[in-house]
């Protein structure tokens, strides 16, 4: 989205919270080929062992981006929280397979989990978003 992987996560995320928020099934159901879409384009991107290509711009925050060992376990993290949403979205939206893609990418992604390198974003990140 816009040229910025991350911020296909936070659609994800940002859908998911919307949704249990509002309930609001038809604004979900328009997005549906988005959203699939981009759960078999991730899926894509992680390798059985857990390392992932996704996207070679890593980005957490402006203020973080000098600490790139810190910006990528936190990108990381970012990502398997948008997994599990995207999981849950697509439960909602009666999208079984792409449920399963969604779990099975994160569970693919978690893995292979990196050391935060004292970065506090990324560690919250990853304190409430991995397995």
């Amino acid at each position: 989205m816009n040229g910025m992987s991350s911020y296909s996560m936070w659609y994800l995320i940002i859908h998911h919270d919307w949704y249990m928020q509002n309930g609001d099934l038809p604004f979900l159901q328009q997005h549906r080929d988005y959203i699939v879409e981009l759960i078999d384009l991730i899926d894509s991107r992680i390798a059985a062992d857990g390392t992932e290509t996704l996207s070679p711009f890593r980005f957490q925050d402006w203020p973080s981006t000098p600490n790139s060992e810190g910006v990528e376990a936190g990108y990381r993290a970012l990502l398997a929280w948008a997994l599990r949403d995207a999981q849950k979205l697509c439960e909602q939206l009666g999208e079984d397979r792409s449920a399963r893609v969604a779990a099975d990418a994160a569970s693919k992604l978690n893995q292979k989990i990196l050391p935060h390198n004292d970065l506090k974003q990324a560690a919250s990140v990853m304190a409430g978003h991995q397995v």
